[in-house]
């Protein structure tokens, strides 16, 4: 298997620390890619995260236009709900049919976001593609949680569940889906709590909502760190004997 099919990296959570311990962003500006016409890339980020943001460097390095709402670039106190208003800021400025939204601490860019990407995410027939993940985060699980369908203990990628900080998706779509997610939390009143998580807030509309979700089970183009580096591994072990 190609190291070459994997565009995406996320590293959430601790493995971020992992991450940059290993050094896996040090190459991060050194990485050219192309991004297709028919795509644009937001990340939401204040400017706290944004000074430490490889993501942000490797736009910058490939003269390349990433979309960071400029209401959330003020923002000291954070939470992360907030990045569901600066999806939707974002979004109404956008023209191109097809939208990818990605974290801006802990994901990092392999390849072009080209042609061949948007037809990978037209591969799986639905509105928004989310990262995979194998569990549930917040712990809490809904009555109809999302990704429980597709739970498949047998194979070798189960990533079933969504994991917000990276998807695609049609900029139409993701409109619709994200102005759900806005109400859901004014219905709810979420941001009243201290900590609120986005996440929790998308898998709850993912639920119930008519926008076609799926998530890269398989990690078709999205990845974690750790499977990356496992890959990595045979990936070099294999050129090595071929040596």
């Amino acid at each position: 298997m190609s190291l070459n099919r994997f565009k995406i990296v996320h590293c959430p959570g601790k493995i971020q620390a992992n991450a940059e311990w290993d050094g896996f962003y040090n190459d991060s500006e050194n990485i050219k890619f192309k991004i297709s016409d028919q795509l644009s890339v937001v990340s939401v980020m204040n400017e706290s995260c944004l000074k430490k943001s490889y993501l942000a460097k490797q736009f910058n390095s490939n003269n390349l236009t990433l979309i960071i709402p400029e209401s959330t670039r003020k923002i000291c106190n954070w939470k992360n709900t907030y990045k569901i208003d600066g999806i939707l800021e974002a979004l109404d400025k956008i023209t191109t049919p097809y939208t990818l939204i990605l974290d801006g601490r802990d994901v990092k860019v392999l390849g072009d976001l080209d042609d061949y990407f948007l037809d990978m995410f037209d591969s799986f027939n639905a509105d928004i593609v989310f990262n995979g993940s194998d569990g549930i985060y917040p712990k809490q699980k809904l009555e109809n949680e999302f990704g429980t369908a597709k739970l498949n203990k047998y194979k070798y990628f189960n990533y079933p569940f969504i994991n917000a900080g990276v998807c695609i998706g049609k900029t139409d779509k993701l409109k619709e889906f994200y102005s759900e997610c806005k109400n859901w939390i004014k219905v709810n009143n979420y941001n009243e709590l201290e900590h609120p998580s986005e996440q929790w807030v998308v898998r709850n509309v993912a639920t119930n909502t008519n926008v076609k979700i799926d998530t890269d089970s398989s990690c078709l183009f999205f990845t974690y760190y750790h499977i990356y580096k496992r890959f990595e591994k045979i990936y070099n072990k294999h050129w090595l004997e071929k040596k």
